[in-house]
């Protein structure tokens, strides 16, 4: 991160952080909640970099404004609506938020999929996929599935196995991203903990796609890290006894997050043999 990273990071972190809405866009577009929140007396702006992004100025009630009861404004940061975007589903595809928790992601990724295809929401807490329910309910969608699930060897995850298209794992990590809304965190962690997070990575046990720790020396410029999770000709090797082997990887050839472009495979077809020959 650098002396002058730290020092940025630690003077942002005391400041609160702002109140960013995403519009679902099955149900409204940003332009026009924009007019609507304005009309109703809320100080609002365009994110700028998330397309449905909306940041409201202050702390406003809005849960029981309209536009929220029936789903057309969601709660969530900009830079959690820019992960969706980084995965960027297909319609009609498969595709795993490995740890939904409240489901944030999950909404952003359905709303891709243009409510087609399945989307499974997994995450081992079942009170954070109860809170996942009321907000499905609002946003529409039909093509979410969430599922509790025991831990990673989980039998309804060895199911989809070869089947699955995208993946994206956002996995706990050490908090200190949520500082600005949570400035007590930062009293509850000590330097064993950060040093235990980073050994826990280095042995292979933890395999995250989207690095939500700030300090992590590897955490890309964005916020996310996802791509296809088949259909590649690229492999790739992790550390630790249980992930000894090759496997494929995927590449979806977007030069946002790095990834490399795939390989084509040529189908060359045999010469046809002529009659008699």
């Amino acid at each position: 991160m650098g002396a002058d990273g730290r020092d940025a990071f630690a003077r942002s972190a005391r400041e609160p952080a702002p109140l960013d809405l995403r519009v679902n866009a099955l149900k409204a577009t940003r332009v026009d909640a924009l007019a609507q929140l304005r009309g109703d007396g809320y100080a609002v702006e365009p994110t700028p970099y998330s397309p449905w992004g909306l940041r409201v100025s202050g702390r406003p009630a809005l849960a029981q404004h309209p536009w929220f009861v029936d789903g057309s404004i969601e709660v969530q940061d900009e830079g959690s609506q820019l992960v969706a975007f980084l995965v960027a589903p297909r319609r009609g595809e498969m595709v795993v938020d490995f740890c939904a928790g409240a489901g944030g992601k999950t909404l952003a990724l359905g709303v891709l999929m243009r409510s087609q295809g399945r989307l499974y929401a997994f995450d081992t807490v079942d009170k954070r996929l109860q809170n996942l329910k009321p907000r499905l309910a609002r946003s529409g969608l039909s093509n979410v599935h969430p599922q509790l699930i025991a831990h990673e060897r989980d039998t309804k995850i060895k199911r989809l196995a070869g089947k699955v298209d995208r993946v994206l794992v956002d996995a706990p990590c050490t908090g200190l991203g949520a500082l600005r809304r949570r400035p007590e965190a930062r009293w509850a962690r000590k330097a064993e903990d950060l040093v235990a997070v980073r050994l826990k990575r280095r042995s292979g046990s933890s395999s995250s796609w989207q690095r939500s720790s700030r300090l992590d020396p590897r955490r890309r410029q964005h916020t996310g890290w996802a791509c296809r999770t088949r259909r590649s000709s690229t492999t790739w090797r992790t550390r630790g006894p249980r992930w000894g082997r090759r496997r494929r990887r995927s590449s979806c050839g977007s030069s946002v997050h790095g990834c490399p472009s795939p390989r084509r495979k040529l189908n060359r077809a045999r010469p046809r043999q002529r009659a008699g020959a």
